[in-house]
């Protein structure tokens, strides 16, 4: 029992965890030992406009991230309102929180980090 506990508390220190500040200074061989969050689809995602910039969700301390594919389209939903709509700042809402164009492309980067350290895996 000593034993399993001792093993679980070694691998809980030696899990990185991916934030702001460790990613300004991770070499592929760090990230390789990153506890990334998983992917899981996001249902009901709206976006919104406001004449004043809002708080967005920290990247960093969600969940799950969604995929790529959900995650392009937002951005470039978003980048559309923003050509067209001057003046005003354009969100991707749902029940995660709210996110811009560059919390978008955070999550996209993270996603790309994911898939890289998967392959190193395999």
């Amino acid at each position: 029992m000593v034993a399993l506990f001792q093993e679980v508390k070694q691998l809980k220190e030696n899990s990185k965890r991916f934030t702001l500040e460790s990613v300004k200074s991770f070499t592929r061989g760090a990230a390789y030992e990153c506890r990334l969050p998983p992917t899981r689809s996001v249902a009901r995602t709206r976006l919104t406009q406001n004449t004043l910039p809002r708080q967005v969700t920290d990247p960093y301390t969600l969940k799950f991230h969604p995929p790529e594919n959900q995650l392009l389209k937002w951005k470039d939903d978003i980048a559309r309102k923003n050509q067209h709509m001057k003046g005003t700042f354009a969100y991707a809402e749902n029940a995660q929180g709210c996110f811009d164009i560059s919390s978008l492309q955070t999550m996209l980067k993270l996603n790309r980090a994911k898939s890289i350290c998967s392959l190193q895996r395999d």
